[in-house]
């Protein structure tokens, strides 16, 4: 609840005012040590929602069939209802159609991801980690 009903503890505030409050109020973790060479390592995870590409949903409105992409080794299919919504509106579907090997299917929707940063200073080292790409990473709390 907090930055809903309270300010976060961490930042005092409800309001993003920087990468790392959103970071903050959206549940995920920062770390941060010195490593072996003297540099600051920031290490940030958290839950990530996996999202239809907009090109997937343009393809399926207007060729009116389902279209099957990749995410991560996750086969996804698209369809496009015209008639989704009670008031006409259309709408999407997606489904998973294969799972890879030894991953199990809820991670197909959620799954948690980590970013990492080096730097001469912890600044330096989260503008770092918030800039690296993510990497999918098993649940962090076993």
């Amino acid at each position: 609840m907090y930055g809903k009903l309270y300010p976060h503890y961490v930042t005092g505030s409800s309001e993003v005012t920087s990468p790392l409050d959103g970071w903050l109020l959206q549940g995920h973790t920062v770390d941060a040590y010195r490593n072996d060479e003297g540099k600051i390592r920031v290490v940030l995870t958290g839950l990530t929602q996996t999202r239809d590409p907009q090109e997937v949903f343009a393809q399926a409105k207007a060729l009116r069939r389902p279209i099957v992409w990749m995410d991560r080794g996750y086969t996804y299919e698209t369809s496009y209802d015209p008639h989704y919504f009670p008031n006409g509106d259309g709408g999407h579907t997606t489904i998973v159609i294969d799972v890879p090997e030894g991953k199990e299917e809820h991670r197909a929707w959620m799954y948690y991801r980590t970013k990492t940063g080096e730097g001469a200073n912890f600044n330096d080292a989260l503008d770092k980690a918030f800039e690296a790409p993510d990497i999918e990473v098993e649940d962090p709390h076993k």
